[in-house]
């Protein structure tokens, strides 16, 4: 959504359910917090550490069990007292990386700071951590989230193919970047063209 390759509402299934995640475009088109459910939480952004200068956030995602669709909303100031009035009014947070997603907010000035928000933060990466199997369900102990998910509750779950696809066209040429992975499910180690939100220039017109 962010890098415009998608324009309208797109329906993703992930563990057998369809969600229908949509770009914020005005403020009023962020849900608030209803029935006491809590907020999901995760931020993308132009992969800088949160300590440079030129850190940016991009976007931040939200859901929740009490909406119906997924939202992304894109950094931008107009957007940021709505979403500092989700976050404060939600009874609990659930973040992707808790210090991340906080300090990060921060560093951006949609939140005042992270101290306010640990006392209702659940830390979705944790709950992996302390759950995952010592071995994880593919003998890897480092497996995280999506590895989860795939091996847990869906093994077609395929969010990654569709992003590393959106994402690495048109900027492949432009970044020039390479990088290796790691031996992966018994693959052995290659070298892919580097791509994620923090590959795609903070000014691109998308």
């Amino acid at each position: 959504l962010e890098v415009g390759c998608v324009t309208e509402p797109v329906q993703v299934k992930v563990a057998g359910r369809t969600h229908t995640v949509r770009l914020a475009r005005t403020p009023l088109d962020i849900p608030q917090p209803t029935n006491r459910a809590p907020v999901i939480l995760d931020i993308e952004t132009n992969g800088l550490p949160i300590y440079d200068a030129d850190f940016q956030v991009r976007t931040v995602q939200l859901a929740s069990p009490a909406w119906p669709d997924v939202y992304v909303v894109p950094a931008r100031i107009e957007f940021y007292h709505t979403l500092a009035q989700v976050l404060e009014a939600c009874p609990v947070a659930i973040a992707h990386h808790a210090m991340v997603e906080w300090q990060g907010l921060a560093k951006a000035d949609i939140i005042p700071g992270p101290n306010a928000y640990w006392s209702k933060t659940i830390d979705s990466m944790l709950m992996v951590a302390v759950t995952s199997h010592p071995q994880g369900p593919t003998g890897d102990a480092r497996l995280g989230l999506k590895d989860n998910t795939r091996a847990l509750v869906d093994p077609d779950y395929d969010l990654d193919k569709q992003l590393k696809e959106c994402m690495a066209t048109g900027y492949r040429e432009e970044t020039g970047e390479v990088w290796k992975s790691g031996a992966r499910k018994g693959e052995a180690k290659t070298k892919h063209i580097r791509y994620g939100w923090g590959t795609i220039p903070i000014d691109a017109p998308a």
